[in-house]
């Protein structure tokens, strides 16, 4: 029952808009010609789908770089987490081959002391 009184209350409150603005039009139109008003208005509406029809192609083509310039933040996301990753594995190697080379040291050393005591 709520919904129906709800329903009944706005109609009334469209007929008063469309008289008031049937009243606006009626005003402005003064003594013009039907033809003239009508005309007027007909442009009026055309230059309203122009604008419209503008701001839709703008509104697309907005959303279009969006989601190119969204594809383009995923793409650099992807190539700068792959050369993390390849950083990592370079940083790892470079562990390995300074461990290699301090053991590779320490090898030189004890067999220069090992040839140092058998000369003596």
């Amino acid at each position: 029952e709520v919904k129906e009184v709800k329903e009944v209350a706005a109609e009334p409150t469209k007929e008063v808009k469309a008289r008031g603005l049937l009243k606006k039009i009626l005003d402005e139109a003064g003594a013009k010609p039907f033809s003239e008003v009508m005309s007027e208005h007909k442009h009026r509406l055309h230059s309203i789908d122009a604008t419209i029809a503008e701001a839709a192609a703008l509104e697309e083509a907005q959303t279009s770089q969006a989601t190119a310039a969204k594809k383009e933040l995923d793409e650099a996301t992807n190539e700068v987490r792959a050369l993390e990753e390849k950083e990592q594995a370079m940083v790892k190697k470079l562990a390995d081959v300074k461990a290699a080379k301090a053991k590779a040291g320490s090898a030189i050393d004890d067999a220069k002391k090992e040839l140092q005591e058998a000369q003596r």
